[in-house]
């Protein structure tokens, strides 16, 4: 229904632009038509927020120091390079122009909800496939978050550490840190 309502809404868009004589017929895109597909696309892991490595570059500090000697069962929290669900939607408010994700302007952006909605699950998708190379691994699953940060918490044997930090899509390995109050 709500795929529906964009494709009116951009169909509308479209007709008022060429009823005012905003189509214009040049090669170069016009800056909503850029802006417009930069929130309907899906986003690749370097955003605003997250920044890539350049090509040929190598991730020296995926594995944390503490973890360094560790031996036996270990909690690690697993990092992906992929935004958060809140990164993105920070990332898409500014790409709409709309400022701040918790401006009202962002919260109420039907692109916005639309590309946080499918962010979200691409989300999912890369933690499932996580989890299932960290299984392989012998690890045992402990949580996921997405929202604020994007991680998979895992127990696993600190010899696996290295190949856990080598996977496709990990930006970094740290421990679990357990916090009791005084």
């Amino acid at each position: 229904m709500e795929k529906k309502m964009i494709a009116v809404a951009l169909g509308v868009c479209a007709a008022l632009l060429a009823a005012c004589g905003g189509g214009d017929t040049s090669q170069e895109p016009s800056a909503q038509a850029t802006r417009e597909s930069a929130l309907t696309a899906p986003r690749a892991a370097g955003s605003n927020y997250r920044v890539a490595l350049p090509d040929g570059a190598q991730r020296t500090t995926t594995l944390d120091k503490r973890l360094r000697g560790a031996r036996g069962p270990v909690e690690v929290w697993v990092s992906l390079e992929q935004n958060s669900v809140a990164g993105e939607r920070a990332a898409l408010a500014e790409a709409a122009g709309l400022g701040a994700a918790g401006t009202a302007a962002a919260k109420s952006s039907a692109v916005v909800r639309q590309g946080e909605k499918a962010h979200r699950q691409r989300v999912r998708e890369s933690q499932g496939a996580l989890v299932q190379q960290l299984t392989s691994l012998g690890g045992k699953e402990m949580a996921r978050v997405q929202n604020a940060h994007n991680a998979v918490a895992v127990r696993i044997d600190a010899s696996q550490l290295s190949q856990v930090a080598a996977l496709q899509g990990v930006a970094k390995v740290r421990p679990v840190l357990h916090y009791e109050l005084s």
